[in-house]
């Protein structure tokens, strides 16, 4: 891949997935200023998302990727040991998959993956799916 523009929102980061989906702030209305380590975590996390994207063969829709710490602190229920403040982690939808049971039947198709794909999944109940790729402490689908 080319370099990545991450002032530009529209410059891919994969083949599915732009600057925008990882660095855009919904709450804050802005973009998040990652360091050359969390980019390089975008960029490792993007590629495993494509095999994700792959697997379900329809768009993913990203509501939040990249974290600063600042913009954690007002997310309710987040751990501030987030994979989110590394640009390891990605909160999403699947097209096709949406509201509380539809994400728990992409859950259900991406759980026996997890492993393949070097990802964790947190074992929620909620119109999102959450991957990260951060290490795995005891098991890779866990509760947050």
């Amino acid at each position: 891949m080319t370099t990545i523009d991450w002032t530009d929102p529209r410059h891919p980061v994969s083949s599915h997935f732009t600057v925008h989906e990882a660095l855009w702030l919904p709450s804050a209305r802005m973009y998040a200023l990652p360091t050359d380590e969390e980019k390089a975590n975008i960029v490792d996390l993007a590629v495993r998302m494509e095999r994700v994207r792959e697997l379900l063969g329809v768009p993913i829709h990203v509501h939040c990727w990249m974290r600063p710490r600042w913009y954690n602190a007002t997310i309710k229920n987040s751990s501030p040991n987030s994979q989110h403040l590394h640009g390891k982690a990605v909160d999403f939808h699947v097209y096709g998959y949406e509201g509380a049971t539809g994400c728990a039947r992409a859950r259900s198709i991406i759980l026996p993956h997890l492993e393949e794909f070097g990802l964790r999944m947190e074992d929620v109940r909620g119109a999102w799916v959450h991957l990260d790729s951060g290490p795995v402490i005891n098991k890779r689908f866990f509760r947050p």
